[in-house]
């Protein structure tokens, strides 16, 4: 003689096969949500590597003194700031070993002589000489203290470096250095987007999903604008889908000015 399921065993049945279930589908749930966990931190990892592989490459060959930190879009920002939302310098386009400048206490000239192996860019006109600049304001060609090449006579020994104004620089550069300068390039945190800038016009996205708190700038700096040890710090908080990623880079500016 058979024996049917009673009413009670097949409720209790229904209640294991049930609880297995949502059990089953929690453990699916919880694996599906770590492993996206884990793709964001990823990607924001990768998000934050890129940024500041771009940005120490280009900060090492800017011309030394240039970088400062500011605020979004100061025109005025200290360049012995320490922490600020806003990264500026300029780019070292060339530099060549001069003979002899327009420095203090020597008056203002039109020309500089510089070693006869040196190699001139380009287009000479859209450049910027600056020699020992010690704040963005030496790279302002209106104030006297850099101005723009109009012409290099290499035919002669040592050659003749022609401004297209009078100027006279403040200082000698230790290693005699002269340098040559283009745009000024700017990285910004704005509103979660890193925007990278060349003189603050068409913004190209860098970053996004960045949430540093008001107390987070994202760079600072450590060191003297001439310190050999001086150090760039890069903070990022980067947030996606309620995961934050924090990095923090340090770039060393090996500076001879």
């Amino acid at each position: 003689m058979q024996s049917a399921f009673t009413l009670m065993e097949l409720v209790i049945v229904l209640m294991i096969l049930g609880i297995l279930a949502v059990s089953s589908t929690v453990f699916i749930q919880y694996g599906v949500e770590t492993y996206l966990a884990g793709v964001d931190r990823q990607k924001m990892s990768g998000s934050g590597r890129f940024l500041v592989e771009r940005l120490s490459r280009e900060l090492r060959d800017a011309v030394p003194g240039s970088p400062r930190i500011h605020d979004v879009f100061s025109e005025t920002g200290d360049n012995g700031a320490n922490e600020g939302s806003c990264l500026s310098f300029r780019p070292t386009e060339a530099a060549f070993a001069y003979l002899e400048a327009p420095i203090v206490p020597k008056g203002a000239s039109l020309t500089a002589t510089v070693m006869p192996d040196s190699t001139f860019p380009n287009n000479l006109s859209s450049y910027i000489a600056v020699i020992f600049p010690e704040s963005y304001t030496d790279f302002n060609v209106a104030n006297g203290r850099a101005a723009t090449v109009s012409d290099v006579d290499t035919s002669v020994v040592p050659h003749v470096v022609t401004f297209s104004s009078a100027v006279q620089f403040e200082q000698n550069s230790p290693a005699q250095r002269l340098y040559l300068t283009h745009s000024e390039i700017t990285y910004c945190l704005d509103a979660g987007n890193v925007y990278r800038y060349i003189n603050r016009l068409t913004p190209v996205l860098m970053g996004q999903n960045y949430g540093n708190t008001a107390a987070e700038l994202m760079f600072s700096r450590s060191g003297s604008s001439y310190s050999f040890y001086s150090l760039i710090t890069v903070l990022m908080r980067l947030s996606e889908r309620g995961e934050d990623v924090v990095l923090s880079h340090e770039i060393q500016l090996l500076q001879q000015p």
